[in-house]
């Protein structure tokens, strides 16, 4: 296992293009996937091995500045086995296969969104002086998980659990008690982490 590659956003993609083979020497410009075309970019390769990925701003959204970081890829072995301990600890995630470079992708977030985190600022920003927070809670116990077998979704949840400091399980109230801070009419743009102590286990 071993980090893959950054993809970023940026507004100018010809000059960010030139940058990266000015300042890091010899880079090679490989084709991309036929699955992402629709967005214009570019992938850079040092030797045999990625390095940055590239994709033009589009200009809204997420998308509202010069250049932003969107993720970063790991490149490891084990596909159905990491995807089975995802589903296990609960983690939302999404995939995308490249069959042309023989790739199979699954897209997850840490906890600590730095998306999420960015969305609000930029809402906030933008919706002033409407005010825009986000609450962000730990895998919950509600109906979303009501189609699981049920001994499957209790060994999820008792997982979860006793990951965190708190060794609690988080229910609907538990993120409704938390909007005693975002009715604070002087708070915008942040993230409330409802999430049992995570961030700092």
């Amino acid at each position: 296992m071993h980090l893959d590659h950054i993809t970023l956003h940026t507004r100018d993609l010809a000059c960010t293009r030139a940058f990266f083979p000015k300042v890091f020497g010899d880079l090679e410009e490989r084709d991309r996937p036929k699955a992402i075309h629709r967005d214009p970019g570019h992938r850079l390769y040092a030797g045999d091995k990625p390095f940055v990925h590239l994709i033009v701003t589009r200009g809204n959204g997420r998308d509202t500045a010069d250049e932003t970081f969107d993720h970063f890829g790991i490149r490891l072995a084990g596909y159905k086995s990491f995807r089975a301990r995802l589903q296990d600890l609960g983690i939302q995630h999404s995939t995308m296969d490249f069959p042309e470079i023989e790739e199979r992708l699954l897209f997850s977030r840490a906890p600590s969104s730095p998306l999420l985190e960015a969305v609000a600022r930029i809402l906030a920003n933008e919706l002033a002086p409407i005010r825009v927070n986000v609450i962000s809670p730990h895998l919950t116990d509600t109906e979303a998980h009501s189609g699981m077998n049920e001994e499957a979704r209790n060994a999820m949840l008792d997982r979860a659990v006793s990951l965190l400091p708190l060794v609690q399980q988080a229910h609907r109230k538990t993120s409704h008690e938390s909007l005693f801070a975002i009715d604070n009419p002087f708070v915008t743009g942040a993230v409330m982490d409802i999430d049992g102590g995570a961030l700092i286990n």
